[in-house]
């Protein structure tokens, strides 16, 4: 069957298939958020918004920029969602109230591969892993301040980190 999103009735097994993600988009990250589905599609840098009333599913940049391979997700407790951004080397914030992605924040460092992303309530903070810097970024969310922290480990050539295939 052509790409699609899935739900699966847990009493009978029976999967109810959704039309509206575009083959090869590469659904990758999912995030319930106030009665909506969140996906981020990375290999189109695209983002999709799934209604389960309408049972339609919304495709698109949403303010996100071009190519950026948007890879994980994090919900906030004020409904506003962190995704970190693969190719650009970045975080970005979606707000809920404007449904789109209203702020990007650099990571300074090139081809680092943003990966893993959470949020931290007690330190009002999202850190995102960096899988080819091997880095930990750190963003305050009261001060807006960006920390890169080293965790030990050598970095890697992106495209090393990204190639399916052993070197």
């Amino acid at each position: 069957p052509p790409q699609c999103l899935g739900a699966v009735n847990p009493k009978n097994g029976v999967v109810k298939r959704f039309k509206g993600i575009t083959k090869d988009s590469e659904p990758l990250m999912l995030r319930w958020n106030r009665g909506k589905l969140y996906i981020t599609l990375q290999r189109a840098g695209q983002f999709a918004i799934f209604d389960p009333k309408t049972e339609k599913v919304t495709e698109g940049q949403f303010g996100l920029p071009i190519l950026a391979a948007p890879h994980n997700l994090v919900v906030l407790p004020n409904g506003d969602m962190w995704a970190v951004l693969q190719e650009g080397d970045a975080l970005a914030r979606f707000s809920f109230a404007k449904q789109r992605f209203d702020e990007v924040v650099p990571i300074p460092e090139v081809q680092s591969g943003p990966r893993d992303i959470t949020y931290v309530k007690s330190r009002n903070a999202i850190y995102a892993t960096l899988f080819a810097a091997n880095k930990l970024v750190e963003y305050d969310l009261d001060t807006e301040k960006l920390t890169l922290h080293d965790v030990g480990v050598d970095p890697i050539a992106y495209d090393v980190a990204i190639s399916r295939q052993p070197k």
